[in-house]
């Protein structure tokens, strides 16, 4: 009788154990399945710099007037958050959660001046007019791609993060930590200005100057025949390509 009692407890423990999981589960941190996409559009403008996170992909493309959507999981859409600030859109979560699934977000827009991208998102900006300014920043492990033309061209990166840049600019002004990576060898700029620290990387072209103040284990690689004027620490080096 105890055999028995003892074997209808182990089933009924295994039976429990998938409930007890699931109950037990923060709901901050859920895995559901999303069995099929869901698009939205958001009306906001008046901005002409983009400040976004998490894990979004985001495209952001020139056009006569502003538009914004969005294709992911409903639940993802239900809990996205759009401001426009100044004249900065920032795009969040209004809650916090883990393992969320991702969401791409189409930004069309008359003018841009800069990005800030953070988090794990992958941006890709397309080519706009001429730029007299632009500041592009990209932090935690996120990347972006950049085309443009610029008059002056600030860049700041830390983190993991990457920025690939094409086009042309007159002046370049890049700030690196940690163990971010600036591709810049397809943006040929006239002048071009360097802090660098941690383990960062840099890979740029300068036809007139170039001024690098390294520190850690940086590492500056440049093309063109430019003069130089390079302060190195540790154990950063600058290397002509």
């Amino acid at each position: 009788m105890k055999r028995q009692f003892k074997s209808t407890s182990n089933w009924l423990a295994l039976l429990l154990l998938p409930a007890l999981l699931f109950s037990s589960c923060d709901e901050g941190s859920y895995t559901a399945d999303c069995p099929a996409s869901d698009q939205r559009s958001f009306s906001v403008s008046g901005f002409t710099k983009v400040d976004a996170g998490e894990n979004f992909r985001l495209l952001i493309q020139p056009g006569e007037s502003f538009s914004v959507s969005a294709e992911g999981c409903s639940r993802e859409l239900d809990e996205l958050e759009l401001d426009v600030r100044g004249q900065e859109l920032e795009i969040r979560y209004n809650r916090n959660r883990n393992n969320r699934r991702r969401v791409d977000i189409t930004i069309t827009m008359p003018q841009l001046d800069g990005f800030d991208i953070s988090g794990a998102a992958r941006a890709n900006v397309l080519r706009f007019g001429a730029h007299d300014e632009f500041s592009a920043s990209v932090s935690g492990a996120a990347e972006a791609s950049f085309t443009g033309d610029v008059e002056r061209l600030d860049v700041n990166l830390s983190g993991t993060a990457e920025l690939e840049l094409k086009g042309t600019a007159d002046g370049m002004d890049a700030q690196l930590s940690g163990n971010a990576r600036l591709k810049a060898y397809d943006m040929p700029a006239r002048e071009v200005s360097i802090d660098a620290s941690g383990a960062s990387k840099a890979w740029v072209r300068a036809s007139e100057s170039l001024r690098v103040d390294a520190s850690g284990s940086a590492d500056i690689f440049y093309k063109g025949n430019p003069s130089t004027d390079i302060r190195l620490s540790g154990a950063s080096k600058v290397v002509r390509e």
